[in-house]
């Protein structure tokens, strides 16, 4: 949320007028603290989140990541995005916008919200809400009304703050016509690749660079984890979902009778598959369909039953038979592919190298033709193109963008521009402004732009300074 604020935060007239936000909300702010239950998940300035709230919102945002990555969540992901954290973050900047937003006078109303959601398409029945949609809607969610109007209320709330900080988001002229200006205008750029293919003949391999190199790489070779499993699956037929469920139910019940897949299996004369060592790279050919099921037999112990898998056409049981663990091969078992490794990475560096030198020897004052020329590159020109128009450049995204910030007077980028493991560099050829007519149309809009901007900006410093004055506390045993 705040990521915003530190990219742009450096405008002394944004830094002045953050400092005059926080003035005036300092005269609003009652003091607040106390102690919340001890088995809250957080608490701010005594204000309990607790733990089925946390649940709530931590249920929803892994559902969310599941539709993203088609039905399956890697293992460890979550864990590594530092998932519950985020949750907890996100819960706690909520409650400081509600305080901070009664603290300043700032209210949302029970009609208010009752208006709000009366609005809402989703309950409406015949362009009129209706009731019991609402509430059954919300039960298919598993959401109180409580908690449901809370969130809208909280909608409420940064909807007439940001109204609030409006008065505070002046927007100059100059502001206006830069955003103009980057938007609109067209511009030709001429550039040289600097690509590492070519420097591939120039990188010279010894054993003692190899041993080197490997030992600061040698997680990268790394083996997957591999498992070997026996099955059984049972197919849904389309005419009756309900008997492949049954089935595979009793085989499970039966096989944790019996305590083994393939004696269970016996009992109701059911014929177990076996796989060969697969990983997730390379699934068994008869799983590869389905990766919910290969990711459950990876992250499955040797001799471990799965539960009942559904996918998208049955269900599957899984007993993991063997299991390999990840393991570092020594040098020589993969020396191929370092040397591969090792000769592509050298030949990147010293293409990075050659295209930041010559764009030092450009930005003292030589010639970029002749740069180019001496380092046997070609020089091209780009298509005129604008912000809008990138793609008719006929260059990577990353680098026309990067040509966009190219002016007479700053005629070459900061720095050298990479894309695809090629570097590019660039120099303004022309720019030709946009007119004074588009300028009169676009103003009114390129105006509420970035007043928007602004008010968000505003908020987010809002809601910073009053984490920094707020007592927070979080409950390490739900994280």
């Amino acid at each position: 949320m705040l990521e915003f604020l530190r990219r742009k935060a450096q405008s002394p007239y944004i830094q002045a007028t953050i400092v005059i936000i926080i003035i005036v909300f300092i005269f609003w702010l009652p003091k607040m603290g106390g102690r919340g239950p001890s088995d809250a998940v957080a608490t701010v300035n005594g204000e309990a989140i607790g733990l089925h709230e946390f649940q709530r919102a931590y249920e929803q945002t892994v559902a969310q990541y599941r539709d993203q990555l088609g039905g399956a969540i890697p293992p460890g992901l979550l864990e590594s995005l530092g998932l519950k954290r985020q949750v907890v973050r996100q819960l706690i900047e909520e409650r400081l916008v509600l305080q901070g937003a009664a603290a300043a006078g700032i209210r949302a109303g029970k009609p208010e919200v009752q208006a709000a959601i009366q609005q809402m398409e989703s309950f409406k029945e015949q362009g009129i809400f209706n009731l019991d949609r609402y509430k059954k809607l919300l039960a298919s969610s598993r959401l109180s009304t409580k908690e449901f109007e809370r969130g809208v209320r909280t909608d409420l709330l940064k909807r007439k703050l940001l109204a609030h900080l409006a008065q505070y988001a002046h927007v100059s002229e100059s502001e206006v016509r830069e955003r103009f200006d980057r938007a609109y205008d067209t511009m030709q750029v001429r550039y040289t690749v600097f690509d590492p293919a070519d420097f591939t003949k120039a990188v010279t391999v010894t054993d003692q660079a190899l041993q080197k190199y490997y030992e600061t790489a040698k997680e990268r070779y790394k083996t997957e984890p591999q498992v070997k499993v026996r099955y059984l699956s049972f197919p849904r037929a389309a005419d009756d979902t309900a008997a492949a469920f049954k089935k595979a139910n009793e085989a499970y019940e039966a096989i944790i009778l019996a305590g083994s897949l393939d004696k269970g299996a016996t009992a109701k004369q059911l014929t177990p598959q076996q796989t060969e060592f697969f990983s997730q790279t390379a699934p068994a050919p008869a799983l590869a369909a389905y990766p919910e099921v290969v990711n459950t037999a990876l992250t499955l112990k040797q001799g471990e039953l799965s539960s009942l898998l559904e996918t998208r056409d049955g269900y599957f049981i899984l007993f993991v038979t063997e299991r390999r663990e990840p393991t570092i091969p020594p040098l020589a078992e993969v020396r191929d592919r370092v040397v591969r490794d090792f000769t592509n990475d050298k030949a990147k560096e010293l293409a990075r190298q050659a295209a930041e030198a010559m764009l030092a020897a450009v930005k003292g004052g030589k010639d970029f033709a002749a740069e180019a020329a001496a380092a046997k590159k070609p020089v091209r020109e780009s298509a005129a193109y604008s912000q809008a128009t990138l793609q008719a450049s006929d260059l990577p995204a990353p680098v026309a963008t990067a040509g966009l910030a190219l002016s007479e007077k700053n005629p070459l980028p900061n720095t050298v521009q990479a894309d695809n493991g090629r570097y590019y560099l660039i120099q303004l050829a022309e720019r030709r402004p946009a007119s004074e007519a588009l300028f009169a149309e676009k103003r009114p809009e390129l105006t509420a732009v970035l007043q928007q901007e602004k008010q968000r900006l505003l908020l987010n410093a809002w809601v910073e300074y009053l984490e920094g004055r707020a007592k927070i506390t979080t409950n390490s045993q739900y994280l």
